[in-house]
């Protein structure tokens, strides 16, 4: 069987979006984006999903903690210091 490993880019500065949150945290109406993209991965059952955060990286680890759509997951996340 295939072991599938995701990697979610959620370091965005979010500045077309207004605010200071970083756009992985912008919410639509079924939630926050990273939600939407963790929830979309649910079906591969991936062994480890990599999320890359940055700006206030310390709000999206916070919420990827207690988010329900986290905890389908095995989330290890990487900071990308450089805002490219």
């Amino acid at each position: 069987m295939e072991q599938i490993c995701c990697v979610i880019l959620a370091a965005g500065l979010g500045k077309r979006l207004g605010g200071d949150s970083p756009k992985a945290l912008a919410t639509t109406r079924s939630g926050a984006l990273i939600d939407l993209a963790l929830e979309s991965l649910a079906h591969l059952s991936p062994v480890k999903t990599v999320v890359v955060v940055g700006h206030k990286r310390e709000l999206l680890e916070r919420h990827l903690a207690t988010s329900p759509a986290a905890r389908a997951h095995s989330i290890e996340t990487i900071v990308q210091t450089e805002q490219l």
